[in-house]
């Protein structure tokens, strides 16, 4: 854990394939290969796939964790720091500020700063917001619904997402039937508010040029998610 202490009983996950050929982003889940011993030690054995790029780790209380295994041949061996957490909720909404209920809420990736710290980030991000997103090096592309939870609003349209981690960017989509999906970036500082930067990051790009879902929008750890509408196309093809 972060005061370098052995976590016992984690789980241990690799991605997996739950439809071939995938065909959405629904067909990519994980599977658990075993847990942590009382002295936090693992060993599993993994087939090594196109798909298995991560070891995934996952304890309630914990930051996620994972090793990354694109380089990874024979025996192997990973140590996995397992950061603090925090807790993040929020509220998907229409634009008429009605609860969304039902609206999937699914984490795509986690961006790790080396350092442990966001401010490099969001300097960069108010600068050159794609530039900074590729400044992050360790990353983890995978949805972690195995992990967090289903991550689906209430009647009220609240939701809840755990073991994104402190001092994190999740790249987080909302989607519900009949209206547009959202994609924004979860910082995961205590208490920060994503507003005057998102005002400066969109000021940079000249009128002419805004183009809808750019740049996309930042949220601190209290997330209001709008949905807008969508239209139906119908035709046919012949």
């Amino acid at each position: 854990d972060a005061a370098g202490k052995p976590v016992a009983g984690a789980r241990l996950y690799v991605p997996v394939l739950l439809r071939t050929p995938p065909v959405s982003e629904d067909d990519v889940g994980t599977q658990v290969v075993g847990e942590t011993a009382d002295d936090g030690t693992y060993k599993v054995e993994i087939e090594k796939t196109e798909i298995t790029r991560y070891l995934i780790v996952g304890a309630g209380g914990h930051a996620v964790g994972w090793a990354n295994l694109e380089k990874a041949a024979g025996r192997f061996e990973a140590t996995i720091k397992l950061g603090p957490d925090v807790p993040v909720a929020g509220r998907v909404i229409d634009t008429e500020g009605k609860p969304v209920a039902g609206a999937k809420v699914t984490v795509v990736g986690v961006y790790n700063p080396k350092d442990g710290k966001l401010d490099s980030f969001l300097t960069g991000w108010k600068n050159q917001w794609d530039d900074a997103l590729h400044r992050v090096e360790d990353r983890m592309y995978m949805p972690l619904v195995s992990i967090h939870g289903d991550g689906r609003t209430d009647k009220d349209g609240k939701f809840t997402l755990k073991g994104v981690g402190v001092e994190r960017i999740a790249q987080v989509e909302v989607q519900a039937a009949g209206r547009g999906k959202l994609s924004l970036y979860l910082v995961t500082r205590p208490g920060y508010d994503a507003g005057a930067l998102n005002k400066a990051a969109a000021d940079k790009i000249p009128p002419e040029l805004r183009i809808p879902g750019q740049p996309p929008l930042l949220s601190g750890p209290k997330v209001e998610a709008i949905l807008e509408g969508t239209k139906v196309i119908e035709a046919t093809v012949t």
